[in-house]
Formats: C-alpha cells, structure tokens, sequence
C-alpha cells in the first residue's frame, strides 16, 4: 500500500512539474486545490501552502505529504510521509484558481488539471 502511494505522489509530482512556467510564482496554488483527473477518471487532490510543506489524497483517500522549496527557479518536491522519497523538480507553477489544463504523465497518459478555489 505505501508503496503504492508512494508511486502515486511521484506521478502527482511529476505531472504538477511538467506544468511551470520560469518566471512564474505559486502564490496561486495556496489556499487552494489542484485537482489532478488521471486518464482513468480518478481525482487526486493535491495542496500546496505557503509554509513549504504539500499534501495529497488520491482517488482512494490514501494521502502522502512533503515539503516545497523554491530553488534556482525550480519548484522541488520531497514527500516525506508516509515513506521519503527523493525530490523531484521542474519549473514553478504560475497557474490560478479557474485555470485548467492537461500534461502528459511519464507513460504517455494524460492528465487534466485544475485550480479550484479553497481546500
């Protein structure tokens, strides 16, 4: 199950890196829900705060949570419960509450995005 869920935060993470802009920021994902929709129609639910640390809830109700930082102009993320993994990277995301768009997963899948206001 862990690593399950594990797996799961590492396609969130890298769907949510695949999105950034360079000279984006995150404000606009604090406070609020990225809701992720994978290819099987199955909503993640992931949240970023302010204070450096994320969190998710996939489909199942299995959650996994980290910690954020900005570096270098790269959004890095690390989960640290319920089992570390390493850190993951890529641009920062500039989106806000109303966007949506798609991103391709690893495997060639698709993903729908969108900011939705509040937790």
């Amino acid at each position: 199950m862990w690593k399950l869920a594990r797996t799961l935060w590492v396609s969130s993470a890298l769907v949510l890196l695949a999105v950034g802009s360079a000279s984006a920021t995150p404000s606009g994902l604090f406070g609020d829900t990225l809701q992720i929709t994978g290819p099987d129609g199955g909503v993640t639910k992931f949240y970023v705060n302010a204070n450096g640390t994320n969190s998710r809830v996939d489909p199942a109700g299995n959650s996994t949570s980290g910690s954020w930082a900005e570096t270098d102009g790269q959004m890095c993320f690390t989960q640290q419960s319920p089992s570390q993994a390493a850190a993951r990277c890529g641009p920062v995301i500039g989106q806000s509450v109303g966007n949506s768009w798609t991103a391709t997963r690893p495997d060639g899948s698709v993903s729908h995005l969108t900011i939705v206001s509040g937790r």
